[in-house]
């Protein structure tokens, strides 16, 4: 008897992690999504799905050093102040923390600054949290990236 119950709860503990498992994918998925959304939205100059996917505190890092808040941010991405043109993330890092994900990874960027078009890698580091359902961006730091 006792060896069988040893195996329903190795069973137990096994199924707990496999679900686990399945809901730490899926989360995964969702912050990959609205990375994807969010990046889309400043390609295509969506303030309005921007709206939705930063958060009302947003710490936004350009690669200079400058600092955005979010409506800072709104208006660059409406004075075309830099024109996104394309983001295309390379080896993409998601760690889960409860209802906050931190992001990692490699960006090739194209971009008109200044009246400049700009082809560049960046390394990121993003923060976002789940609220209402929804993961919103909470902080984002770049740094141009040169393979040594």
């Amino acid at each position: 008897m006792r060896f069988h119950l040893n195996h329903i709860l190795l069973a137990t503990v096994l199924s707990a992690s496999l679900v686990t498992l399945a809901t730490a994918g899926e989360l995964e998925d969702e912050v990959l999504a609205s990375q994807g959304a969010r990046l889309r939205a400043m390609i295509d100059e969506d303030v309005s799905a921007l709206t939705e996917l930063l958060d009302d505190d947003l710490h936004y890092s350009h690669t200079k050093g400058s600092v955005e808040s979010k409506a800072q941010f709104l208006s660059t991405i409406r004075s075309k102040r830099i024109d996104y043109l394309a983001a295309t993330p390379r080896d993409v890092r998601v760690r889960l923390f409860g209802g906050t994900a931190i992001i990692t990874g490699l960006s090739d960027m194209k971009l008109i600054y200044r009246g400049e078009q700009m082809d560049f890698t960046i390394r990121f580091l993003e923060v976002s949290h789940k609220a209402d359902n929804n993961w919103q961006l909470v902080a984002w730091q770049s740094v141009r990236y040169s393979p040594d």
